[in-house]
């Protein structure tokens, strides 16, 4: 059992480095892109939307434990609204400051001062999305 476990354990800190050098290596060539074409509007948004999924690939990485765990046990499947509504929504909210600064409202634009956050939060709305997933065995007696 303690040998699964390691190997288990290898394969995630694996995958979770590899999506790690996958996104610095997509920042790099992004960003490249994005100052060879000057600046333009679609290359902005491709670099953004493809961070935006990366962090989220990364928190679902994180919880993916949680729910191979959920997967295993018996019931239906729910899911946990409170923590979507508390959790999710300001998450997702902040992983768009992005996108909700392009809409170039003057209130909007100040979400944008201090923007380490926004990485923080994205791997946060990724892994809410994966931990809001549960197995309800009460309906089953």
């Amino acid at each position: 059992m303690r040998k699964k476990t390691l190997l288990k354990y290898c394969i995630f800190i694996l995958l979770f480095t590899l999506i790690l050098f996958i996104k610095e290596y997509t920042i790099e060539k992004l960003d490249y892109m994005y100052m060879r074409t000057f600046g333009t509007a679609f290359s902005y948004i491709c670099l953004i939307t493809i961070l935006f999924v990366l962090n989220i690939i990364i928190g679902l990485l994180f919880g993916l434990d949680r729910l191979t765990a959920e997967r295993k046990k018996s019931g239906k499947w729910k899911i946990d609204i409170p923590r979507i509504i508390i959790l999710g929504l300001p998450s997702l909210f902040f992983s768009l400051s992005y996108y909700i600064a392009l809409l170039n409202i003057e209130i909007f634009t100040l979400i944008l001062y201090g923007t380490d956050y926004i990485p923080i939060f994205q791997i946060l709305l990724g892994y809410v999305l994966i931990t809001c997933l549960y197995k309800d065995s009460s309906e089953l007696e």
